[in-house]
């Protein structure tokens, strides 16, 4: 369990990353991004994390200032997430 857990946690700071590069603008990088946060936060049981990148991953078409409050709020969540693992090793 301390691999997968660990494994997730290096995941989660290349998506922190990619979120972090990605314009608001970009609709595809931001539909793969919530699309790994999903499967990521469903696979460790971090279900708000889940809840927050299926809302990403179904975006499309989302108004911009929608968008960036989402990716505003996954940003929030992501450092509670990291916490959590950490703590779980």
């Amino acid at each position: 369990m301390k691999h997968v857990i660990s494994t997730g946690l290096e995941e989660l700071n290349k998506l922190e990353e990619r979120i972090l590069q990605a314009g608001m603008e970009e609709e595809r990088e931001l539909f793969h991004i919530g699309h790994k946060l999903y499967g990521l936060g469903i696979t460790i049981g971090l279900t708000r994390l889940a809840e927050l990148g299926q809302q990403l991953e179904k975006g499309a078409g989302m108004q911009a200032p929608e968008r960036e409050r989402l990716v505003k709020e996954i940003l929030r969540e992501l450092p509670y997430c990291k916490k959590l693992m950490q703590n779980s090793i």
